[in-house]
């Protein structure tokens, strides 16, 4: 500002350097301004996202437990299945019943635990994004 007083007179020089400054002082306003709607946006995208993926995680944890009292109802089948048998003293059928139980049994076991390392690599997977 001293510099632009010397070369064109001082009034000149001062409103010169007054209008440098406001014009300075004008364009960091407006990039803050620009700044806290970006952020703004950014902050509801994240928000929207998050309650996205909640809601996602919730579904599929219903669909696990849906999925699961399917199979436990199948083994509770399976076990009718085989205390009429048992009723009836069929040795051979009893056996294969017990199998047929244990084996849906263990395959619901499978089911569940596969949805639960699904759900927890989804989370990692979440958290490795940061």
């Amino acid at each position: 500002s001293a510099l632009l007083k010397s070369f064109v007179g001082r009034d000149r020089g001062a409103m010169q350097s007054i209008m440098l400054n406001w014009r300075m002082w004008t364009s960091h306003a407006v990039e803050m301004q620009f700044g806290e709607k970006r952020l703004a946006e950014e902050k509801r995208k994240w928000e929207e996202y998050l309650e996205n993926e909640g809601k996602a995680h919730a579904e599929s944890l219903q669909r696990v437990h849906d999925e699961n009292d399917e199979k436990w109802g199948t083994a509770e089948q399976a076990v009718g299945a085989l205390l009429s048998k048992w009723h009836l003293s069929d040795a051979k059928s009893l056996l294969f019943m017990g199998f047929v139980g244990w084996r849906q049994l263990t395959g619901a076991s499978a089911t569940i635990n596969c949805g639960r390392q699904m759900v927890h690599m989804t989370v990692l997977r979440f958290f490795d994004c940061d």
